[in-house]
């Protein structure tokens, strides 16, 4: 995949005991530490990729080295998003990346 030039980012994630989920309800922020679903299924990692179409990203999300079974999600980044990805990936700067 980043031989081809799709990938834009991508990284895997760390174990969902040390995830901290972070919500904002009537103002006020609710933390939890730890997994926020009781589930067996969890995102181990990602990849952003930038394709011509829905169907190419779909194609490559199924050749996407990953633990088998996998299951892989597509969908598409805001244009604004898009744009800073863009320039970034091409040395110009745009937003910085948090911490």
């Amino acid at each position: 995949m980043y031989e081809s030039g799709i990938v834009v980012s991508g990284n895997g994630l760390q174990s969902p005991s040390t995830a901290t989920r972070v919500r904002v309800e009537g103002g006020k922020r609710q933390v939890q530490d730890g997994p926020f679903a009781d589930t067996h299924e969890h995102l181990g990692g990602y990849f952003i990729v930038e394709t011509a179409s829905l169907d190419d990203a779909l194609e490559w999300a199924a050749r996407a080295p990953a633990h088998r079974p996998a299951a892989s999600r597509c969908g598409r980044l805001c244009r604004r998003r898009r744009t800073r990805l863009r320039e970034r990936r091409r040395g110009g700067g745009g937003r910085a990346r948090r911490p």
